[in-house]
């Protein structure tokens, strides 16, 4: 299915009277590029730990149910920032979308990025129960 134009009704914004977020479907590219650069900044972080803090992880990771593997949060896959920027077409605010989302001491609080991320994922199909659910199963 080609992506270009789609976009999602206004949905409102929890807790926010009046205010509301639409939605782009996001290309196989783009959904990559958010993937990947988590992915990167996740390597990064892991290189600055050292031998130490490698030995560390892989121990507890080790101890790890796969079943909580299995239950991780989606969103964590991710790079939210990007996302974000990718994936709000447009929004209720009386501010510009590319200049709040860019500034490092503006753009949208903690709970109103984690809804717009979930948002994002849910209306692109990455959530494991609404891809389920549009493979009928």
């Amino acid at each position: 299915m080609l992506v270009k134009n789609l976009i999602s009704d206004e949905i409102p914004i929890p807790g926010e009277p009046n205010q509301w977020m639409r939605f782009r479907r996001l290309n196989s590219r783009r959904i990559a590029e958010c993937s990947d650069k988590k992915q990167m900044d996740s390597m990064q972080r892991m290189k600055t730990l050292g031998k130490e803090g490698m030995e560390l992880i892989r121990d507890a990771a080790a101890g790890r149910d796969k079943t909580a593997a299995a239950k991780a949060d989606p969103i964590d896959t991710y790079d939210r920032d990007l996302l974000l920027k990718a994936g709000i077409h447009s929004w209720s605010y009386d501010a510009d979308i590319k200049t709040e989302l860019e500034s490092e001491d503006d753009g949208l609080d903690a709970k109103t990025s984690e809804w717009a991320a979930r948002q994002i994922l849910e209306y692109n199909n990455l959530l494991p129960e609404v891809a389920e659910e549009a493979s009928g199963n």
